[in-house]
């Protein structure tokens, strides 16, 4: 019934989270772009109640609420300053907007810091992005939007909508 189909998306979700936690504790090339989609899928765990920062879950130990805001502060003070440079690649960009959505979901998704936070995105896929990579965005935002369900009341699931459908509009 409804219920298993539930805790099969959990199930998913925690898999998905350890998936990049794991990458990013490899500090691969794309560390920042795993840091961030794993923070994002964290995030709805907590909200879930599976997790906890700072305790043990099912596949890693989850880290403090205040070492990952540190870490995605420092992670947009580095990039920020990639950006005024010319040689920031997609990944700093996409990785770049994807931290500034997890600090703003963090905050409990203000309304008002919506608009910067789309902006981030449309930016980088203005910029730069082939279709195929725009396709994995799409897909990305289709992913959270889903996991991001188990949330009946999250606001901020609204935001993901209209990223999606900014982005589908560039992706024709």
């Amino acid at each position: 019934g409804m219920m298993q189909k539930k805790e099969d998306k959990i199930q998913a979700l925690e898999l998905a989270a350890s998936c990049y936690f794991n990458a990013m504790e490899k500090h691969t090339d794309n560390y920042k772009y795993a840091f961030t989609n794993w923070v994002e899928l964290e995030i709805i765990l907590q909200e879930t109640g599976v997790h906890q920062w700072g305790h043990k879950s099912m596949y890693y130990k989850v880290p403090s609420l205040a070492q990952v805001k540190h870490k995605l502060d420092d992670m947009l003070h580095d990039l920020d300053r990639l950006m005024e440079g010319s040689d920031s690649t997609y990944w700093d960009m996409i990785s770049r907007a994807n931290a500034l959505l997890c600090l703003w979901l963090l905050k409990g998704a203000p309304e008002k810091q919506e608009q910067q936070v789309m902006e981030a995105y449309l930016q980088t896929w203005e910029r730069v992005g082939s279709a195929n990579k725009r396709m994995l965005e799409l897909e990305h935002f289709g992913l959270l939007s889903n996991y991001a369900s188990l949330l009946k009341e999250a606001d901020w699931i609204k935001t993901l909508k209209r990223l999606q459908t900014a982005l589908l509009q560039r992706v024709a």
